[in-house]
């Protein structure tokens, strides 16, 4: 049957870059984050009404994709490009995180199922049924008879018609889904019943450390040691081997293990451990904080997820077994409610430092995952949090907010959170009053949570939606206020406008920079064009130089400052005749790319390195990154397309 291919959207590759980021960061395996994404693309779709066949957004499909957003993000890895949708969306994380945190939000809503509904996996596969049926231990769909549920503690099937089931129940991957007819008999399940203590016995005695059940020489073993203890042949078949000894302990990284590998004393502070922590103030307990507290007493071979297993085994008829956490049976664990209590709780901001002490059963990674929600609002430099309901403010008081902004931007296009803050505190001194641990940016964020509908915010800036701020302009009326300025100057400028980057290109047409820290306006220094292209010339015998080609300025003529190379790229970028400056970008350290004549046929900075590459043989990575560094053409190795440049000058040659 022939793959229908369903092209990416943004939600998905919001997903694939949560994901990508989350391996990065090594809080989950490859294989689990490729795993888990391929299962939430599947019910993506299937929530959309797509046909999807097994080959949709599979584990292998998901392998080949999170390489290909690998190299948008670090594009000098050249494994496969990504399409503009993952460039785009990969622009918008690195630039734009507020943004790019709604989309994700976005794309989790549209990968869950309603509350009703119950997802099911088994060794059998996924399924989904409506809520009540929350035991269900099989699952399969017969033309003939319509679903089979086997309950547990039933022993009978349940039929609904196909037409209650295409109503009622989401189908994944049926074809998985499907179980022995045998197990079915004029409606009553045959259960197999064996008894596992013997498994247990021989398991306990002689696998302590663990057990290698697929391993042939290890089977072998088990069933020698298994007739010398409990003294009676073997006759188990190969299935009932294998369901008798992954249910005699339990089964983590192929080995299944005893649970006799805790004592009884350990097993019981554990208990006790998880029972005293499940309280009022935290309803869950994470694995994570469950094995923190028991490392030092646990074998060395236990992590994290071995603990989780053998927990929930262990404790199977006591706690309810989330992914992440354990919380108290008939239980409904939301942990976005227990950080939102913490905060009530407090009426105050929190820093995460407190936010960890105050709920320690919940892991730092969900805690840092929980504050990306809108909900909860950034007061200081990401350091400190507080939940949108804990700022007190009256619907007068906003409603005199949205009038000062509307004003504001109606008489200069934008206002500044400072600005913002200002007002209130002349002007509705009550709301700073009730809020006292609110800064600035907290209040300009809570704002943005009431009037985000109205008005743009970005960084620190505020305008309307139809007026979108100029970042550039910013920076040119910045600098039209001073004779002179420092890198400092443009550095708390731009975290004063909560701005992500200086635009250099802005402040270079109005200011000259003289040194590696200052700029001085451009008519403060008067060039002599024709003298000053002359002495260049000298030295650009070819079609381009580079800056530390430039080893004198004997025949440069005097100008108000010292001759270096600062002042050199400020004059070649907006002064000289002859000349231009080709570059990647502007650098804070120095001045970096080549001085080109503007007669070659070198337009960009890629036809630039080409040049480079052709003239000089640079025809491996290696040796064209060494000489691009050694001449200050680049200062990082990072040019994302630097293989093709070199395929490109290889032609040309």
């Amino acid at each position: 049957m022939k793959h229908n291919k369903i092209p990416w959207d943004k939600y998905e590759v919001a997903l694939l870059i949560e994901t990508y980021q989350k391996i990065q960061r090594k809080e989950v395996s490859r294989i689990k984050g490729l795993k888990d994404l391929s299962n939430m693309l599947r019910i993506k779709a299937l929530n959309e009404g797509k046909q999807i066949d097994n080959i949709f957004r599979n584990y292998n499909g998901m392998c080949f994709m999170i390489n290909s957003i690998a190299t948008t993000f670090n594009p000098n890895k050249y494994l496969i490009h990504g399409s503009n949708l993952f460039t785009d969306i990969v622009k918008l994380y690195n630039t734009d995180r507020e943004s790019f945190n709604d989309l994700l939000r976005k794309a989790h809503s549209l990968t869950s199922f309603s509350d009703k509904d119950y997802v099911f996996h088994s060794k059998f596969g996924y399924g989904v049924v409506l809520g009540e049926e929350k035991d269900l231990l099989k699952i399969k769909f017969d033309s003939h008879f319509g679903i089979k549920y086997v309950i547990k503690g039933h022993e009978s099937i349940k039929k609904i018609s196909r037409e209650e089931y295409e109503k009622n129940v989401r189908r994944i991957d049926t074809d998985y889904l499907s179980v022995d007819e045998n197990d079915f008999n004029d409606g009553i399940v045959i259960e197999e019943k064996f008894d596992i203590d013997d498994y247990i016995v021989v398991l306990n005695k002689y696998f302590e450390d663990g057990f290698s059940y697929n391993n042939p020489i290890q089977k072998k073993k088990f069933i020698r040691l298994y007739t010398e203890e409990i003294k009676k042949e073997f006759k188990d078949s190969d299935d009932l081997y294998l369901k008798k000894i992954t249910n005699a302990g339990f089964v983590y990284d192929n080995r299944v293990y005893p649970l006799s590998i805790i004592s009884e004393s350990l097993k019981g502070e554990i208990k006790e451990h998880i029972e005293s922590n499940l309280n009022s103030d935290s309803t869950v307990i994470y694995y994570n904080s469950i094995f923190d507290s028991f490392r030092a007493s646990l074998s060395s071979i236990f992590d994290e997820n071995m603990l989780k297993k053998y927990i929930s085994l262990a404790f199977k008829d006591d706690f309810k077994f989330e992914n992440e956490f354990v919380c108290l049976k008939g239980q409904k664990a939301d942990v976005k409610q227990i950080l939102v209590d913490l905060f009530i709780k407090f009426d105050k901001p929190l820093n995460k430092d407190e936010i960890y002490h105050k709920l320690p059963n919940i892991s730092k990674n969900a805690i840092d995952s929980l504050l990306n929600d809108k909900d909860f609002i950034v007061n200081y430099k990401g350091k400190s949090y507080f939940y949108k309901d804990v700022f007190h403010i009256n619907n007068r008081e906003l409603e005199a907010i949205e009038v000062f902004i509307r004003d504001k931007i109606r008489r200069q296009d934008y206002l500044t959170g400072v600005e913002l803050y200002e007002y209130i505190q002349e002007n509705l001194p009550d709301v700073t009053e009730s809020n006292p641990d609110v800064t600035d940016l907290g209040l300009r964020n809570i704002i943005k949570v009431y009037l985000g509908d109205k008005f743009r915010f970005k960084g620190d800036l505020i305008s309307s939606y139809d007026n979108q701020t100029d970042i550039k302009a910013l920076y040119k009326n910045f600098c039209r206020g001073y004779e002179k300025l420092t890198i400092e100057d443009l550095e708390s400028f731009r975290d004063s406008m909560r701005l992500s980057y200086i635009d250099y290109d802005a402040v270079f047409t109005l200011m000259i920079r003289i040194n590696k820290k200052e700029f001085v306006r451009r008519d403060l220094i008067n060039f002599e064009t024709e003298i000053i292209d002359n002495a260049i010339s000298n030295y650009c015998i070819g079609q381009y130089i580079s800056f530390t080609d430039v080893i004198n300025y004997i025949d440069f003529p005097t100008i108000q400052y010292i001759w270096n190379s600062y002042i050199l790229e400020s004059y070649v970028y907006c002064f000289s005749n002859k000349f231009k400056l080709i570059h990647a970008t502007f650098n804070k350290e120095m001045p970096v790319g080549c001085i080109v004549k503007k007669d070659s046929n070198i337009e960009t900075f890629d036809d630039l390195i080409v040049q480079i590459i052709k003239e000089h043989k640079l025809f491996s990575r290696e040796k064209a990154f060494d000489f691009l560094l050694e001449n200050n053409i680049i200062l990082t190795r990072k040019i994302k397309n630097i293989d093709i440049l070199i395929d490109k000058a290889k032609l040309e040659v």
